[in-house]
C-alpha cells in the first residue's frame, strides 16, 4: 500500500502570513504553482491557493493585502507516513485539491495534490475529484482522468483557470486596472 510520501511533492515553496500578497503571487508565477502553503517558520499557518487570491482581496487595497489577510486559515493537513487513501477521502471530505504533508515532529515536509494522485493512481485521482466536485453543480464527468494516455492539465486545474478568466474578464471591463496588473505594477518597482 502506497503512502503519502511516495507520491508527495517534497521541497515545497512556501510563504510568511506577513509578506505582502505581491510577493506571493510574483512567487506563484515563477514556480508556476497554485499553492503555498503559509508558515511561520515551521509552523503552518494556512495555505494560500490562486483561488484565494482571486475570491477574497479586496480590489481597492491590494497592494497593501498581505498573505494573511487571504489565505484559507482553516489547517487541513495530512502526515507522510498516511496511506493515499486516507489522503484521498480527506481531500474529498474537504473539498480540496491540495494537502500540506507534516511529518512526525509536525513540520511541513511536502503537499499532496490532485496532480500527484494522477501520476500515482488514475482511478483514486477522478474518485476523489469527483468528491471534491459534488459541491458544485458545474462539475463535468472525468473519464478521462481514468485513462493514462491522456496527457494534459487535470479538470482541476482547468477549473481553477476557467473560474480566474471568468472573473478577470469580468473585472477587466469593469475597472481600469485588473489586480494582476497593480501587482505586477507594484512589483516591478
Amino acid at each position: 500500500m502506497q503512502t503519502i510520501r511516495d507520491l508527495m511533492t517534497e521541497n515545497v515553496k512556501t510563504i510568511h502570513p506577513e509578506e505582502f500578497l505581491r510577493v506571493a503571487a510574483r512567487k506563484m508565477k515563477k514556480y508556476n504553482i497554485g499553492a503555498l502553503p503559509v508558515c511561520d517558520g515551521h509552523k503552518l499557518r494556512g495555505i494560500l491557493t490562486d483561488r484565494d487570491i482571486v475570491i477574497r482581496s479586496d480590489f481597492d487595497r491590494v497592494e497593501n493585502l498581505k498573505v494573511k489577510d487571504v489565505m484559507s486559515p482553516k489547517i487541513i493537513f495530512g502526515y507522510d507516513d498516511q496511506n493515499l487513501e486516507e489522503a484521498a477521502e480527506l481531500m474529498q471530505k474537504e473539498h480540496i485539491r491540495r494537502l500540506p504533508i507534516l511529518n512526525g515532529e509536525n513540520r511541513l515536509v511536502g503537499l499532496l495534490s490532485l496532480d500527484d494522485l494522477v501520476k500515482g493512481e488514475n482511478e483514486l485521482a477522478a474518485k476523489t475529484l469527483r468528491g471534491i466536485m459534488k459541491m458544485h453543480a458545474w462539475s463535468v464527468p472525468l473519464k478521462a482522468l481514468a485513462r493514462p494516455k491522456i496527457m494534459g492539465p487535470s479538470a482541476a486545474v482547468l477549473g481553477t483557470l476557467a473560474a480566474a478568466g471568468a472573473y478577470f474578464f469580468w473585472r477587466r471591463n469593469h475597472s481600469k486596472t485588473s489586480i494582476w496588473n497593480r501587482l505586477h505594477l507594484k512589483s516591478a518597482s
